[in-house]
Order: structure tokens, then C-alpha cells, then sequence
């Protein structure tokens, strides 16, 4: 499947339409990695997006991600542990969404 926001027209992704592109992707999801978030960033913003939608948000514990996780995302650290927690959750809501339906 194909699921484009834009029309053929859109040749060049543009700071306009990477948003809306991102956007669009986190309605579609439930449980998203944002390794790196700074501080007033847009991928910060938009992981506050996510979590309000009711998302869940998962970053590496870093002091550039602090926003983000006093927001609401679940810290994880960059060892394989962190990452195994990820993958569990993320493992779980795709059973929940998909093979439970």
C-alpha cells in the first residue's frame, strides 16, 4: 500500500510537507522511537503531539531528550536492554491492533 498526503504534483519534500508527512505517520501509529529531540525542536513538538493523541513515545535517555521526557515518553537507555523494551511493547501493540481484530 501507498498513503501519500500530497498529490503527484509534490516533486520535493519541503519543510511544509515533511510535517504534514510525520503527522500523518503518527496518527497511523501507536508507539513511536524518537531517539533525538531537542529543545524546541520539531520532532520535539511533535512527539508532544503524539503523546496527547494518546501515543506512546519512547527516547534514549540523554539530556537532549529531557522535554520530551518530561512530557511524558518513556526514557530508554542505549544498551540492548532499552532497546529489547521497545521492541517488547511495540511487539505487544501490534498484536493488540492487528492479530486480536
Amino acid at each position: 500500500m501507498i498513503l501519500s498526503p500530497f498529490d503527484e504534483k509534490q516533486k520535493r519534500p519541503t519543510v511544509s510537507s515533511a510535517q504534514k508527512r510525520n503527522h500523518l505517520v503518527a496518527k497511523l501509529g501507536r508507539s513511536f522511537l524518537i531517539p533525538y529531540a531537542g529543545a524546541g525542536s520539531k520532532t520535539e513538538q511533535l512527539g508532544r503531539d503524539i503523546l496527547e493523541g494518546g501515543g506512546a513515545i519512547y527516547s534514549f535517555n540523554l539530556p537532549v531528550n529531557d522535554g520530551l521526557i518530561h512530557s511524558g515518553a518513556k526514557p530508554i537507555g542505549m544498551e540492548l536492554k532499552g532497546m529489547k523494551a521497545f521492541a517488547k511493547n511495540l511487539k505487544s501493540n501490534f498484536k493488540t491492533r492487528f492479530e486480536k481484530e
